[in-house]
């Protein structure tokens, strides 16, 4: 939203925005004590490590339509790209046969490769408040549901305590989560805006693999400066908890964590109801909620987004969500992407 009052929505407004996120050397890894044997069975050998990295790209199309004065609705259709590789770090002496019993172990959890695919859109409709608290305000509330268009795997535990090749990482969860999303934006004088945010997924039934999604929440605060007639700056600072994933009941002992994390970017107005985005995310801290869980070090995050607002608009610069992009803010690593030791 552009700094000072908040406009109404107008009836036929249309914005089409295409989004990319990256990060690069998301490290993660974990102890290990088992290998594979040339048979495929599962075996004791020396303790070692498996160090995992990741990066990532995300890109995202998304559709916003104004389809009566200040109701919308809101298509998001992401697309991953994701880079791992994985190494063994030796931490005691081992043979030659159980060296290879490592690889063949480090091979069936987490080879080294790239995945991309779909993952799961989303569909929300909107209403925004206008005046909503004081003067010049609005709170926009929207609700919907994630589409489960991303790809989905089997219980990773089962197939590694099977010494059977499988993966971690998964594109979706497999089931319609319904989502929740607020943002509030007042003014502050003519060129100041502060506002917040929260977004909400909550998964409330397994798929037909037996896998039910972590809970999600991201809130946080925001700020934004407009400088000249087409240029602004915001920053925030968000907080994001993931509750446990589960596989047949039982707790995914790899999901789980909380993190906090400040984002600085800058937003140009162009001709023609264009706009461009961009952003670096920091990390600030981030703690697993189970001691012995296994997640991805965060690194710096880029954002670079385009837009395009055309129809029934108001007059003034493109519009800017006072909030997280859409998205953005979810973990790239989290309960769907999580690496770590195959036991419960």
């Amino acid at each position: 939203m552009e700094a000072g009052p908040v406009s109404p929505k107008t009836k036929g407004t249309t914005r089409l925005t295409l989004q990319t996120t990256g990060g690069l050397d998301y490290d993660g890894g974990h102890l290990e004590r088992h290998g594979v044997s040339p048979a495929g069975e599962v075996v004791d050998v020396p303790l070692h490590e498996h160090r995992v990295s990741l990066d990532f790209a995300r890109l995202e199309l998304s559709y916003e339509r104004t389809f009566r004065e200040n109701w919308d609705v809101w298509v998001r259709l992401p697309y991953e790209i994701k880079r791992r590789r994985a190494s063994i770090v030796e931490l005691a002496p081992a043979t030659p046969e159980e060296r290879a019993a490592i690889e063949r172990n480090l091979a069936i959890h987490h080879p080294t490769r790239t995945l991309e695919g779909l993952s799961d859109a989303r569909v929300l409709v909107a209403r925004r408040l206008v005046g909503a608290g004081r003067a010049g305000a609005a709170l926009d509330l929207a609700v919907g549901t994630t589409l489960p268009t991303g790809r989905t795997e089997g219980d990773p535990f089962v197939a590694g305590d099977a010494g059977l090749e499988h993966e971690h990482v998964q594109f979706g969860s497999g089931t319609f989560d319904p989502v929740l999303e607020a943002y509030y934006s007042a003014p502050l004088g003519p060129r100041w805006l502060v506002g917040g945010f929260f977004t909400g997924r909550i998964p409330f039934y397994d798929n037909d693999k037996t896998y039910r999604g972590s809970p999600e929440v991201n809130a946080g605060v925001s700020t934004l400066r407009r400088i000249g007639g087409r240029l602004s700056i915001q920053a925030n600072l968000a907080g994001y908890y993931q509750d446990f994933a589960h596989w047949d009941g039982a707790r995914d002992v790899n999901s789980g964590l909380r993190s906090l994390s400040g984002m600085l970017s800058a937003t140009v107005a162009l001709r023609g109801g264009v706009q461009l985005d961009v952003g670096l995310r920091l990390p600030i801290a981030q703690q697993t909620l189970l001691d012995g869980g296994d997640g991805f070090e965060p690194g710096p995050t880029v954002l670079v987004r385009a837009s395009h607002t055309f129809g029934a608009q108001r007059s003034g610069p493109a519009e800017h969500r006072h909030g997280p992009a859409p998205d953005e803010h979810e973990h790239p690593a989290g309960a769907e992407d999580r690496e770590g030791p195959e036991s419960r």
